[in-house]
């Protein structure tokens, strides 16, 4: 995953939020993003992990949302911690 990608969501009052992807992953076929707020302190910024939520395969334009479920928040972050601590062995 290309650490600068940028991704722009519009929340239902239809105000527009950017958040860096830090990291993406497939679980049972489920598309996951790791996203941090726009932010000039990175060790400030708040991470959330997104589900994709559509069989939209157009890249370009989809559905995520945030997971909200506590197991399924568990599982996916493990993955993250797994996927950005082999970056950084490799960095």
């Amino acid at each position: 995953m290309n650490q600068n990608s940028m991704i722009t969501f519009t929340d239902e009052n239809n105000n527009e939020i950017t958040y860096e992807v830090l990291e993406e992953t497939v679980l049972q076929g489920k598309t996951y993003l790791l996203v941090a707020e726009e932010s000039d302190d990175a060790e400030e910024a708040e991470c959330y992990i997104m589900v994709r939520m559509d069989d939209n395969e157009d890249d370009n334009y989809c559905t995520y949302e945030f997971v909200e479920d506590e197991n399924e928040l568990e599982s996916v972050f493990k993955i993250f911690e797994t996927l950005l601590s082999e970056e950084d062995l490799e960095g």
